[in-house]
C-alpha cells in the first residue's frame, strides 16, 4: 500500500480511494495519511446510523482525526431519511454534505453510464457534488498553487 500511494501521489495533484466499510491494515494505512476522508452513507434507518457512527469511531480510534472527515449523506434511496443533524450528532462529525433525493437524476444517471454532474449540471445532485469537490480540494488545490 505504502509504495501504491507513493507512486499515485508523485504522479497526480489528487489522488481518490474507495474502500470497503471493513477495516483491513491497507485500508487503515490510507485512512491515515489521507488529507480527506469521506463517510459516504444512506440515511434510510436508524441502522444505517448505528453502522456508520461505530465505523467513524473505528477509524478515529486507529489515528484518523475527525477534523479529516467529511460526512456524505445520501438521501438518494427514500424521501423520508434521518435528519443530517441527527447523523452529525451522533457520529460526532461536524462536515456533513447531504446528497438530495433526486430519483429521476439517478436513475438517468445510471441508466447512461453518465455523472450527474455531466448529464445533469444544474440538478441539485450536481450542485452537491460540485460543492463537496469544492469543500474537499480547495484546501489542497491552494496549497499547490502556493
Amino acid at each position: 500500500m505504502a509504495a501504491l500511494r507513493a507512486t499515485v501521489r508523485r504522479r497526480f495533484l489528487v489522488s481518490v480511494f474507495h474502500l470497503p466499510c471493513a477495516l483491513w491494515s491497507g485500508g487503515l494505512y490510507i485512512l491515515r495519511r489521507a488529507d480527506h476522508v469521506l463517510v459516504v452513507t444512506p440515511a434510510t434507518d436508524a441502522l444505517c446510523l448505528h453502522d456508520t457512527a461505530n465505523y467513524i469511531s473505528a477509524i478515529t480510534e486507529s489515528g484518523v482525526p475527525r477534523g479529516n472527515i467529511t460526512l456524505v449523506i445520501n438521501k438518494s434511496q427514500r424521501s423520508d431519511p434521518i435528519a443530517s443533524p441527527r447523523f452529525a450528532e451522533t457520529c460526532g462529525i461536524e462536515r456533513v454534505v447531504e446528497l438530495p433525493f433526486e430519483p429521476k437524476t439517478m436513475a438517468d444517471c445510471l441508466r447512461s453510464m453518465t455523472p450527474a454532474v455531466v448529464s445533469a449540471p444544474s440538478s441539485p445532485l450536481s450542485r452537491s457534488l460540485v460543492g463537496l469537490a469544492t469543500q474537499v480540494l480547495e484546501p489542497r488545490l491552494n496549497r499547490a498553487a502556493a
